[in-house]
């Protein structure tokens, strides 16, 4: 196994960039890491075609970190992805093909899942269909109800209009005002008037720049070159394919149980995904160990705005798992 991945026997280092086969199409992997034997932690990036590679150096440490470019999107956007091909089905069956793979490649019995916003419902729909391949799920910005979502954020946005006095988000976010069950009259126009109010004027960015953010974004984008033009194109093509998917979404009755521990990473001023419906998809949820964590400055990304709490408490995850499982992870 060590010789096939390019690996010294003494050298415990794993970085790993490839294109591997699945669903029949080339798609961009990373694996990184500083020791073969720790437990593989898989990063479902959101979007769709949102493409936000996780890089942590400390994480390193404890964690062999898959980061994936999900068909059509980032580096895996290429002319043999069709657009019929991008949809929730190909999709889940992508992310369950490159689990099995990893599993295979380091001789794993389980992994980590971790899924980011769009990635949240990927993660979270995967383990429901395959518990026996996770030690644990972590959600960070979990999506719960697609249509109820849109209407506690479009609504708090409004606020926050009104609260500044601004009167060009008023009549923008009035202009699309007409939501028929949680659904926008004009489609991708309104929820992308939404959310730019939503940034501007809620408090998704409050937070300070610091060091450890810097630094994690520089190294990051050293380590995994993305063309920008390309990205723009992924995302693009992958948004206006899986437009409307998270229409029929709704957690709190597709997914009551889930059999393995699940872990909620939460900003307290998410209006993304909203936390109000995290928390009440959180006190349902059925689950062997389960725990909402609270990151008190962040907004849709704690692991990106608060990253040495999110080190800490992924860490803290690690040692519960390994206590869970009597072989140890």
């Amino acid at each position: 196994m060590l010789k096939y991945l390019g690996l010294q026997k003494l050298n415990k280092n794993v970085n790993i960039t490839k294109i591997i086969q699945l669903g029949g199409v080339g798609q961009w992997i990373s694996i990184r890491g500083r020791n073969i034997s720790n437990p593989i932690m898989l990063f479902l990036h959101g979007g769709p075609g949102a493409v936000r590679r996780y890089y942590d150096f400390q994480l390193e440490k404890i964690f062999t970190i898959v980061n994936w470019d999900q068909r059509g999107a980032g580096n895996s956007y290429t002319n043999e992805v069709t657009k019929e091909s991008i949809n929730v089905k190909q999709l889940l069956a992508d992310t369950n093909e490159l689990v099995e793979y990893l599993k295979k490649e380091f001789n794993k019995d389980k992994i980590f899942l971790v899924g980011h916003s769009w990635g949240s419902f990927l993660g979270i729909s995967t383990v429901d269909r395959y518990p026996d391949n996770f030690y644990a799920y972590i959600g960070i910005g979990q999506v719960v109800n697609g249509r109820l979502n849109e209407e506690i954020s479009y609504n708090y946005t409004l606020k926050m209009a009104r609260k500044h006095k601004n009167n060009q988000a008023i009549e923008e976010l009035t202009t699309i005002a007409k939501m028929e069950d949680g659904l926008y009259c004009n489609g991708r126009n309104g929820i992308h008037t939404e959310r730019q109010w939503l940034y501007k004027l809620g408090k998704g960015n409050h937070i300070k720049i610091n060091f450890y953010m810097i630094f994690n974004y520089i190294i990051s984008n050293k380590i995994f070159p993305l063309n920008k033009v390309i990205y723009r194109k992924g995302l693009n093509f992958s948004a206006e394919s899986l437009w409307g998917w998270s229409d029929n979404v709704d957690l709190l009755n597709q997914i009551p149980q889930i059999k393995i521990p699940v872990f909620f990473l939460t900003g307290q001023y998410d209006y993304v995904s909203t936390f109000e419906l995290v928390v009440k998809y959180y006190n349902q949820l059925e689950a062997p160990l389960k725990e909402l964590i609270w990151f008190k400055r962040s907004s849709h990304a704690p692991h990106i705005e608060e990253p040495i709490i999110f080190y800490k408490t992924m860490n803290r995850i690690r040692n519960i798992a390994n206590n869970e499982f009597s072989k140890g992870i």
